[in-house]
């Protein structure tokens, strides 16, 4: 990692209320616990009041998340240098946050914590009254709506007792991703910032200054694809959802030289099949005739529409854009004479506008060699190092990460897409960001399996639409399926395993409303 630090600059620089609980997950599975991101957290932040305030009457008031644990922490770090006092707003006895339950414990274990619910708000009011500084450790990112009940009242006791108040990472009660409020907000004087700035900070109109406190997420945290960037890109499901709420994908394969090529036939098939594993409620593949019956032969529930074997006719463009659908792949069998500029222009505009995401494979990225001035925000382009080299003229084979990163980089940047550049490290960038997804088994080394990564990447577009973001949570998900499977079946891994694998992978992420 000591090569990349040069690219922190590719990440994201303000966070929504997702991306930071995206960046915890990441972090925790680079094997950094969550307690120990709360202790360092607790540790910087009791260290930058110390500075500057270590001979007043300091008092946390803590809630029962994340920012409340922090809270905890930073005042126990603050007992022997301060006058510190602390009230947790609940029931401390029912905790549910791991993190949370041990830093109250701790400071338990040294001074008295009153805990305030509604029948005793005139004990927050007391203690508001006694102190110089009031610290807003109430909640942050994890607020969902407007608050209310005893945390609206306790709020307001600290709002009304006029003292000095540092608010912790959000001011608690300002929605992080909007900046909107309620009636129960903090109105802080100071905001110590954990990490990088939220977006509802940045809307929000009336706040002082920011002070950044680096609470120790490692670089990699931000940099390595992770199961956090798989979060990121997945929605709750509705119990009334149908097969077109959650996003639907059209497959483009097929030429002349597609009747004699069963791989190629293959190929089109695992990419259906993989978006619909992966969650895309209806999937499509525009086809040749000959190639038809043996897709539906493969699997009975893929559903195929007919195109030319030669070039796209306006009657196929016609066949293309009236198939529902939020994401189009364009990958195997296509021959360069297929995809003519003419069509390509039709096709790229309709996409465009009606923001569906395009993922670029296999012979198609012959195509964009040509066509380049079309490749567009909405699209993804998957080379590998020698698909890149026909694209770029420039081999990427024997560069070191950097330099292979740098490369993807200026191409994605100069034509204003999404690379995924496949490898041993894969680079997923769209110009202005930057993941890297490390393999650690050789098990996707084998056919079929960059049409399983292409369909799982349309699925996930289709839903979510960020394709940078989508492209990243496939990469990683496809990467980790590999390397479990590999455990298990060593470097005999096939194109079906990874497919016949997308649900243990993702059931972790399914959430239902």
């Amino acid at each position: 990692m000591q090569s990349l630090k040069g690219f922190s600059t590719y990440t994201k620089s303000v966070l929504s209320s997702n991306d930071t609980f995206a960046i915890r997950s990441n972090t925790i599975a680079l094997g950094i616990d969550e307690g120990v991101l709360i202790e360092s957290a607790g540790l910087v932040l009791a260290n930058a009041l110390k500075r500057r305030y270590k001979d007043k009457k300091i008092l946390f008031v803590c809630g029962s998340g994340g920012k409340g644990a922090i809270g905890l922490s930073a005042a126990r770090h603050m007992f022997s240098y301060a006058d510190v006092s602390a009230v947790f707003l609940g029931d401390a006895e029912h905790i549910h946050n791991r993190a949370t339950r041990s830093n109250y414990t701790m400071l338990a274990d040294l001074m008295h914590v009153d805990m305030i619910d509604d029948t005793n708000i005139p004990v927050l009011e007391k203690h508001v009254k006694s102190s110089d500084i009031v610290i807003d450790a109430i909640i942050g990112a994890g607020l969902k709506g407007r608050l209310s009940g005893f945390i609206a009242a306790a709020i307001g006791a600290i709002n009304a007792g006029r003292r000095k108040v540092i608010a912790i990472d959000m001011p608690s009660g300002i929605d992080p991703d909007t900046g909107s409020t309620g009636r129960a907000r903090i109105r802080c004087d100071e905001l110590f910032v954990l990490h990088k700035p939220k977006l509802g900070i940045l809307s929000c109109k009336d706040l002082p200054g920011i002070n950044l406190i680096d609470m120790g997420i490692p670089l990699s945290a931000e940099l390595y694809a992770g199961p956090g960037d798989v979060a990121l890109s997945t929605s709750s499901r509705s119990l009334y959802s149908n097969k077109y709420t959650h996003g639907t994908v059209l497959i483009l394969a097929g030429s002349k030289e597609y009747r004699g090529a069963p791989s190629l036939v293959a190929s089109s098939a695992q990419n259906a099949l993989a978006a619909l594993r992966t969650g895309a409620g209806y999937v499509t593949v525009a086809t040749t005739k000959s190639a038809r019956s043996v897709i539906s032969a493969i699997s009975p529930v893929l559903v195929t529409k007919e195109i030319s074997e030669g070039a796209l006719t306006g009657t196929d463009i016609h066949t293309i854009i009236s198939t529902k659908h939020d994401a189009l792949v364009m990958g195997p069998g296509l021959s360069d004479d297929a995809l003519t500029y003419e069509a390509m222009t039709k096709i790229a505009k309709f996409e465009k506008e009606k923001n569906n995401a395009i993922v670029i494979d296999a012979t198609a990225i012959r195509s964009f060699k040509r066509f380049k001035n079309l490749l567009d925000a909405n699209m993804v382009i998957t080379p590998h190092d020698g698909e890149f080299k026909a694209l770029t003229n420039r081999s990427v084979e024997d560069y070191q990460l950097e330099k292979r990163a740098r490369a993807a980089i200026e191409f994605a940047k100069s034509h204003s897409c999404t690379v995924v550049l496949k490898g041993r490290y894969t680079i997923i960038t769209n110009g202005d960001l930057l993941k890297i997804n490390r393999s650690r088994s050789p098990a996707l080394a084998t056919m079929g399996t960059g049409d399983v990564l292409d369909g799982i990447i349309a699925a996930f577009a289709a839903s979510h639409k960020n394709v940078f973001e989508s492209a990243t949570a496939a990469v990683y998900t496809h990467s980790k399926i590999a390397d479990l499977l590999s455990i298990e079946k060593g470097l005999h891994v096939t194109a079906q395993d990874i497919i016949d694998n997308i649900p243990n992978a993702l059931k972790l992420f399914d959430r239902v409303n």
